[in-house]
């Protein structure tokens, strides 16, 4: 068999999800392959139709492998470093995989919450119909002053044809073409309309957070999905409780990443439109803090 065949046979994807245990019932010998990510909880081990047993274990062996490491990496308090160990006392480390299976679950399931971004694009609807008169008078000002300045250029270009050409006829149809380039520009910006938010914003941003969290488990596409998660993500903020002794964790989000990934609008548009997207989103976009 070839490389592609043995993958294609073989290879089984999204083994691994953060806070869950999976399973994949084979052919050969009633083997069974899985795995379980425990984030911030036990996880039980379920039964299944397919064993045809009373209980997962009633007649199979389980071997485990563990591939997640004896001392996981921990984050400990910056200002200890900076400041001394005083500043942060009492303050304990946060394991990296807690953290990072946090922020994931947060990505997935707390961020563009469902009824958030229904009054989301319920504002920024308002904002937009709000924004159509102030875009119409820019347009016909642009539009004015363009038409102006190619009129002022074909001007000049009568007098060159007739002869007329001085340091100074140069230096004005350089700074006419500067002006007519720039007026251009800020046309082709204030004619675009403004990126359409679909009712299904949330579904759909799921969807695709989801794949791109199942896809963490594929080595080829890994690196270009931690940097696709990387990029929702605005600022991570780590705090310490000490009244309920747990770390505090707030995930603000990339309100323009997180438009991008749950539209069809090309990036350039969303961009565009980035300071009417900021002005109108609220709480909601971003999750309430996590506990660990």
């Amino acid at each position: 068999m070839s490389t592609s065949e043995l993958r294609d046979t073989f290879s089984i994807s999204n083994i691994f999800v953060p806070g869950e245990i999976t399973g994949h019932f084979t052919d050969l010998d009633r083997l069974v392959v899985g795995g379980v990510m425990p984030t911030a909880k036990a996880i039980d081990l379920p039964n299944h139709k397919e064993t045809g047993r009373a209980f997962f274990l009633e007649r199979r062996e389980l071997g485990t492998l563990n591939v997640g490491g004896s001392k996981p990496k921990r984050l400990y308090c910056a200002n200890a470093r900076e400041k001394g160990k005083a500043v942060c006392k009492g303050i304990p480390g946060i394991a990296v995989d807690k953290l990072e299976a946090t922020v994931l679950n947060g990505l997935r399931h707390h961020l563009m919450q469902p009824d958030a971004v229904a009054d989301f694009i319920r504002r920024y609807q308002i904002h937009q119909r709000e924004m159509d008169g102030e875009r119409q008078q820019t347009t016909a000002r642009l539009r004015t002053s363009l038409s102006q300045v190619e009129k002022e250029i074909g001007n000049i270009m009568t007098a060159i044809k007739a002869g007329i050409f001085t340091a100074s006829t140069k230096a004005e149809l350089e700074d006419l073409e500067a002006r007519k380039e720039r007026f251009g520009r800020e046309l082709q910006i204030a004619s675009q309309d403004a990126p359409t938010v679909p009712d299904d914003l949330a579904e759909v941003y799921r969807d695709k957070v989801d794949a791109l969290v199942g896809s963490l488990n594929d080595p080829e596409n890994r690196a270009e999905s931690i940097d696709a998660i990387r990029g929702l993500i605005d600022k991570i903020i780590v705090h310490w409780d000490a009244a309920t002794g747990a770390h505090g964790v707030e995930i603000e989000g990339d309100i323009v990443a997180l438009l991008r990934a749950g539209t069809n609008e090309n990036a350039a548009a969303v961009e565009a439109a980035a300071s009417s997207f900021e002005m109108v989103a609220g709480a909601g976009f971003e999750p309430a803090t996590f506990r660990l």
